[in-house]
């Protein structure tokens, strides 16, 4: 009566009877997770497992309380810091040697190196002549503006021409600026 292919008018068992197979059981089969289904008979994915929280600390390992079996950094680093310098008030420099400090109007010179801060000088440029005539060696102080001396040498002439041109070039550039507002101007009143 249970078979799928029951025949009520069948005088003789043919062992021909077919019964239904029932669905396997699905479930979670590893005997580790927290949903392990002793009667799964088919692994459905749906394990679960405990997870522990993750042990946390400083993890920076230059922190003085850096701890190695930290799993995530909690914030919590700390470090040595050097005492602080002292803060000068506004008459005062780093120094606590110089009580009176040399204020240099700019730091650089005209060649680019820096000044001198004990006395704000800069180098200047003066003719080597144990090398050839053409080297030359910085020595002295020499300001921005003022003018090197001449040696008879080409490099002084190209020195003096580059600096009577940037000597020139402010009034060269207010010239050109009075032309192009003489030049705007004679247009606007000849549209008038």
């Amino acid at each position: 009566v249970n078979a799928t292919n029951y025949n009520p008018s069948a005088e003789v068992d043919d062992n021909s009877c077919e019964y239904p197979v029932p669905d396997p059981i699905e479930g979670c089969m590893d005997v580790n997770a927290t949903n392990y289904n002793p009667s799964a008979e088919v692994n459905d994915d749906s394990c679960e497992y405990t997870v522990p929280d993750p042990i946390g600390g400083c993890m920076d390992v230059n922190a003085t309380n850096h701890n190695s079996s930290a799993e995530v950094d909690d914030g919590s680093c700390e470090y040595l810091v050097d005492e602080p310098e002292p803060v000068p008030d506004d008459n005062e420099t780093n120094s606590t040697e110089d009580p009176d400090p040399i204020v240099c109007s700019t730091d650089l010179c005209w060649d680019g190196s820096s000044r001198n801060l004990t006395d704000c000088s800069c180098p200047s440029e003066e003719v080597n002549e144990s090398d050839n005539e053409n080297s030359t060696e910085l020595e002295g102080p020499l300001d921005p503006g003022s003018e090197i001396e001449e040696d008879n040498n080409s490099d002084s002439d190209i020195e003096d021409e580059s600096s009577s041109i940037q000597k020139r070039r402010p009034v060269l550039i207010v010239a050109l600026v009075l032309v192009i507002i003489v030049s705007v101007t004679f247009m606007f009143f000849r549209r008038s």
